[in-house]
Formats: structure tokens, C-alpha cells, sequence
């Protein structure tokens, strides 16, 4: 009598385990919070053994961790793309605001885990809100610096004024996650320019300085 064969289990490659662990840690972290996650309900929701996951991350923690990690590379490595592709400095910080604000709205899972690191780890040296932050400083520090030497930004320190960027910018990390921002996206990365490109004053220069002086009086 012949037996039958047996299937053989495909044995996915390392690297592309590694992904799989994560993006479902990502959707299972955000969906139940860190408390109510563990290794298990990871390794049974992959169909795989809870010993595999274990190879690749010694700990829930480590996991939790590195599902960050990943959500924050997937949102610095849109970012750049954006970036690299717009021409000019105003369309780059179009760029970089819009990644920002689209990846918080369109990749919620992510944006909610990297929302919760903060609240369950907040004594790490150093936070993914800050790993973030310091992202966009650099880069808007870049696309300021080539603007104001071009002419296109008045004359104004690049370091300074892309923390104070950065600063606004860092707020949609707990805005969206938490029901904090409301309305479509498309409007509130043009809210957003206007911001940064032209302030709250009524008017510009002279403008300014006379509604002070009209108030020393």
C-alpha cells in the first residue's frame, strides 16, 4: 500500500517572519493595548507556535518594542519619499506636513502603537515621540536652510525655527489616535501651511509692528 505523502511545511524566510510577527503584533497592540496583548495570542492569530515567535524577540516587551520601531520606520521612510520626490522648499514641507498628517489618518493601527508606547514606557531614554521629533527637525532643517538660502523663506535661524515646526507637528502623533482632530486630511494639511508659511499676524512686517504700537498707546 502506498503512503500518501506528506505536504511539506514552506519555511518562510527569516526576514519575512520577522515582518509578519510585527505587522500582526502591530494590528493585536493597538486593537487590545499592551496589558491585554501577549506572545501567545501573536503566535495562534499567525497560526505558528509561540516558540517561534520567541526566536526572533526574547520577550513581549522586546516585541511591543520592536513593533514600534517598525511603525516608526514605516512612517520616516514615507516621509523621505515624499520629500525627495517635491521640488522646492515650500512643496517639500508640503511634503513632509502631508506624509505626516496621511500616515497618522491612513495607517491607524501604527499610528495608535506608536501613540501607546509612550503612555506604557514613558521612563525610556529615549521615546518614539522623540525618535520622531528629531526625524523631522533634521529634515526640516535641511529644506529651511536650502530655502532661506534661495530666497524663498525670509532670513531666519533653520535650527530654531524647524524645532518649532517639528513641535507642531508632533502633537498629530497623539491627535488622530485619541479623537483629538476631526475633519479631512487634505484640509488640515492646508490649514497647516497657511500656519507655518504666514502666521496668525493680520499683516506682515510694518503691519505687525504698527497693531503693537497701536496697543502700547
Amino acid at each position: 500500500m502506498t503512503r500518501p505523502k506528506r505536504r511539506r511545511r514552506t519555511r518562510l524566510d527569516p526576514s519575512l517572519r520577522r515582518r509578519e510577527i510585527l505587522e500582526k503584533a502591530v494590528v493585536l497592540f493597538a486593537r487590545n493595548g499592551y496589558g491585554r496583548t501577549d506572545v501567545e495570542t501573536v503566535a495562534r492569530s499567525l497560526g505558528i507556535a509561540k516558540g517561534t515567535v520567541y526566536l526572533y524577540f526574547r520577550s513581549k516587551r522586546e516585541l511591543f518594542l520592536a513593533a514600534v520601531e517598525y511603525a516608526v520606520r514605516r512612517l520616516t521612510e514615507k516621509i523621505d519619499e515624499e520629500v525627495r520626490q517635491a521640488s522646492g522648499p515650500v512643496q517639500k514641507v508640503k511634503a513632509l506636513v502631508g506624509a505626516h498628517f496621511r500616515f497618522f489618518d491612513e495607517d491607524q493601527a501604527f499610528a495608535e502603537v506608536i501613540a501607546r508606547e509612550g503612555g506604557e514606557f514613558r521612563t525610556r531614554a529615549e521615546t518614539t515621540y522623540d525618535s520622531i521629533h528629531t526625524h523631522n527637525a533634521r529634515r526640516l532643517e535641511e529644506i529651511v536652510a536650502s530655502g532661506v538660502g534661495l530666497g524663498v523663506f525670509r532670513r531666519t535661524d533653520p535650527r530654531e525655527t524647524s524645532e518649532i515646526l517639528a513641535n507642531l507637528l508632533s502633537g498629530t502623533i497623539y491627535a488622530h489616535p485619541y479623537g483629538h482632530r476631526t475633519g479631512k486630511v487634505a484640509d488640515a494639511i492646508e490649514a497647516t501651511m497657511k500656519f507655518l508659511l504666514h502666521g496668525i499676524a493680520a499683516g506682515a512686517g510694518n503691519g505687525t509692528r504698527n497693531a503693537l504700537k497701536r496697543r502700547r498707546k
